[in-house]
């Protein structure tokens, strides 16, 4: 007897940040654990931007806890002038897109 897992779909926010990195060749991982009472999945994101010397990081998680369906538990990023801090998963795809740099001064802000 084989059991076949459920097919994952992602949450919208995550399929966006997927094709942003692969259309802009950045370094990412996905984990999804579905081995639990309340699956969640992971996107990290790593990459070094252009004329920086340090790498901008995004990490964002979605759970299923309490509501069943993925919802966004934490956005976290890191870059040229910021340490971890909270964002949004808007700013993630800007960051990955390179639309926002923390390199540039004028658009570092969360």
């Amino acid at each position: 007897m084989t059991t076949e897992a459920a097919q994952f779909t992602p949450p919208k926010a995550l399929a966006e940040l997927i094709e942003a990195a692969l259309s802009h060749g950045r370094s990412f991982i996905v984990q999804h654990n579905n081995s639990g009472d309340s699956p969640f999945v992971t996107f990290r994101a790593k990459w070094l931007p252009e004329g920086c010397d340090v790498t901008t990081e995004v990490t964002l998680t979605w759970h299923t806890r309490s509501t069943g369906t993925y919802r966004l538990f934490t956005a976290i990023a890191r870059g040229y002038y910021q340490d971890w801090h909270d964002i949004s998963a808007k700013k993630a795809l800007s960051l990955v897109t390179g639309a926002s740099c923390f390199f540039r001064r004028d658009v570092h802000a969360a």
